[in-house]
C-alpha cells in the first residue's frame, strides 16, 4: 500500500504502516481501560521502568505522563527554573513559541528582560 502523505513539521509524524498495524492490533485491549484498572498500573509501571532505563533517570527522580504537549511545558519549565514565587526569567523571543513561553513565565513570576530577535516572526 502506497501512502503519499508527508509531513515536515515539528509536530506529529507519519508512522510506517507496520507500526500503525501493530498498534491497531493491540489497541482494543487498552482502549476502554481506566487509570484505576490494575492493568493500567502495570502498564504505566513498565513504561516508566523502560524510559528510566533508556535515558538513565536517577532513582530520586519521578517520571510523569502528562497531557498538554509543548505548550503545557512552558509553565512547567518556568515553575521548575524559577523555583519560588516572585522570581523572574529572561527570554529571547525569536518567534511564536518563545513568545508564548515568555507569556507563561509572566503569569508565574516576571520577565523583566524580554529580548526580541530582529527577525522574529510572531503571530
Amino acid at each position: 500500500m502506497s501512502r503519499e502523505v508527508y509531513t515536515f513539521s515539528a509536530g506529529p509524524c507519519i508512522f510506517p504502516l507496520e507500526v500503525l498495524n501493530s498498534v491497531k492490533a493491540k489497541l482494543p485491549k487498552y482502549f476502554n481501560m481506566s487509570h484505576e484498572y490494575p492493568e493500567y498500573a502495570k502498564l504505566e509501571k513498565e513504561c516508566k521502568s523502560l524510559i528510566s532505563e533508556l535515558i538513565n533517570v536517577p532513582k530520586n527522580y519521578e517520571i510523569f505522563f502528562m497531557e498538554g504537549g509543548a505548550t503545557g511545558q512552558f509553565a512547567a519549565t518556568a515553575i521548575n527554573l524559577l523555583g519560588e514565587k516572585g522570581a523572574v526569567g529572561d527570554y529571547l523571543v525569536t518567534g511564536t513559541w518563545s513568545k508564548k513561553a515568555a507569556e507563561d513565565c509572566e503569569k508565574i513570576g516576571g520577565v523583566p528582560n524580554r529580548i526580541m530577535s530582529e527577525d522574529a516572526k510572531v503571530y
